[in-house]
């Protein structure tokens, strides 16, 4: 099998992986970035190359989110309309797209999805730069999001009128959206991996000393969990509402009850694989290896 794998940074955990375990299945890979893609339309004919190679000459292809959001919490990087464009480009070449049915949505669209399919989530607010908010019940502690963050960047935890006065005054920048979320208090949240239908694990993410996010990539802990089925059954309603090969979903419980904070279409996995000893990586090969397979047969 000939795979493309493509990120924001070949050298990040997830792509590097993936790299190794698709070598060690004798696959021919190579890795790249969004910023080393060419696009091309010429002649009526419309071509995505990667050093002077079509892409129509791979099998199947393996990406990253085209969004990067450095620690301040200011956006460096967003070419998301690029998986847009890719997604066409392979279902026209008939090349085998991993997780292509990504829908791209940000917190606050995640929670109205959510909530329209009778998925419980978290209690949420819509707050923008310019949105009057007078008549909006405050309530602290509250917790304010950037609707496009990761990885657990650029979230505030508010206390009380005077420091979500300062956040206003410092957030009036055009564009500035955010999310207000109700404050739950938890010692952690659980994040589930599933792959093509089935639960792959969970894991416990805990803050680190002295601290409340919870994310693996800001300093957070991980460790193995064994999770319920009423959680595992909450993870695939999620995963089964969007049709994607590969998520990972992250839960709170709340007096006993399971409420989904947010979908990760693109999730990390090294701090699962860590905590787990389950070699995520090997299995997202395996399924798209497989796939690769199904597709070739179909066309025979």
């Amino acid at each position: 099998m000939k795979l493309c794998i493509i990120g924001v940074n070949k050298n990040l955990y997830a792509p590097k992986r993936v790299f190794q375990e698709a070598q060690k299945r004798g696959c021919e890979v190579k890795s790249t970035t969004w910023h080393e893609l060419d696009f091309l339309v010429r002649d009526d004919d419309f071509q995505i190359r990667i050093g002077g190679k079509d892409l129509k000459e791979f099998d199947a292809v393996f990406c990253r989110n085209a969004r990067y959001v450095n620690h301040g919490g200011k956006e460096a990087l967003d070419k998301r309309y690029l998986l847009r464009i890719l997604r066409m480009y392979c279902e026209s070449s008939n090349v085998y797209l991993f997780n292509k049915e990504f829908q791209l949505m940000n917190k606050l669209q995640q929670a109205a999805f959510f909530a329209i399919h009778d998925i419980p989530t978290l209690d949420s607010y819509y707050l923008d730069e310019k949105k009057d908010i007078s008549n909006f019940k405050k309530k602290f502690p509250m917790v304010i999001k950037p609707l496009e963050g990761s990885g657990g960047r650029g979230i505030f935890l508010i206390s009380n009128k005077e420091e979500f006065n300062n956040f206003l005054k410092q957030n009036k920048l055009p564009g500035s959206h955010h999310e207000i979320q109700k404050y739950y208090q938890i010692k952690g949240d659980i994040r589930v991996l599933a792959l093509e239908g089935k639960i792959l694990g969970a894991i416990k993410r805990i803050p680190a000393k002295d601290g409340w996010i919870t994310n693996y990539s800001n300093g957070g802990n991980a460790i193995n969990f064994e999770c319920g089925e009423e959680i595992k059954q909450l993870a695939l309603r999620v995963v089964n509402k969007t049709g994607l090969n590969y998520a990972g979903i992250d839960i709170l419980m709340e007096n006993n009850k399971p409420r989904v904070i947010e979908l990760n279409e693109f999730a990390q996995f090294e701090g699962f694989e860590k905590a787990t000893g389950i070699n995520v990586a090997k299995k997202i090969v395996d399924a798209i290896m497989e796939k690769t397979k199904e597709k070739k047969n179909e066309n025979v």
